[in-house]
């Protein structure tokens, strides 16, 4: 096990974000400028819709390469089917890894206003 902080960040981008799109950016970017205090710690950016459920921008990355979240809300809102397959391919990524590599620290986040309308494979 190593010592670093593996985050993954999962955005909803469906319509309903709309009304925040510009305070989400700014949020996610203030969140990049505090963690980059610790330069180990690696970034995994996740964005969905009713459309995309999973659209990885990037995954384990140091943070100091992160970039900026670019929100493009549209869709419906599959909450609960995008909450559990980043949480499973996130673990399953984790899983992969030797147990010498893997973070002493996973920290998961999500980003949304909390509606749900859309999912079909989990309830």
């Amino acid at each position: 096990m190593k010592s670093y902080t593996d985050i993954s960040v999962l955005v909803d981008r469906s319509g309903s974000m709309s009304s925040i799109k510009s305070a989400m950016e700014s949020a996610f970017d203030e969140f990049l400028t505090t963690h980059r205090a610790n330069p180990s710690t690696r970034l995994t950016l996740i964005q969905f819709d009713g459309d995309n459920k999973q659209q990885v921008d990037y995954t384990a990355l140091y943070i100091k390469e992160a970039g900026r979240l670019h929100l493009e809300p549209r869709g419906m809102t599959p909450l609960l089917d995008a909450v559990c397959i980043a949480v499973d391919n996130t673990g399953r990524r984790l899983r992969n890894m030797p147990s010498a590599d893997r973070p002493d620290q996973v920290l998961f986040v999500i980003i949304t206003d909390g509606l749900e309308n859309a999912s079909k494979e989990f309830n």
